[in-house]
């Protein structure tokens, strides 16, 4: 059976790869899940290195989750769903 899949925000992301004790013990609930990281955090993230070596630690780090790359018809599906459920997104979609 496949592992459901949540997708990583780019401050969780962050935090975890501070190894902040918060978002670790966040991210063990989430073990039985495939966490995926958007092209946007990736992006997001590596640009917050201060220099090539944490760029590459950086990397390592991110290369563990499985890439989602978002296509325009994925923004304007998630910008309808938004509509429609008001200013609250539905944890069942994103977890931040």
């Amino acid at each position: 059976m496949a592992k459901k899949e949540i997708i990583l925000d780019t401050s969780v992301a962050i935090d975890i790869f501070l190894d902040l004790p918060i978002a670790i013990a966040w991210s063990k609930k989430f073990d039985q899940y495939e966490i995926l990281i958007t092209s946007i955090t990736v992006m997001e993230v590596l640009a917050g290195a201060r220099n090539k070596s944490e760029m590459g630690r950086i990397g390592r780090f991110l290369s563990q989750f499985k890439h989602l790359h978002i296509l325009r018809q994925d923004s304007e599906w998630a910008v309808r769903q938004f509509g429609h459920s008001g200013s609250v997104i539905k944890s069942a979609w994103l977890i931040a």
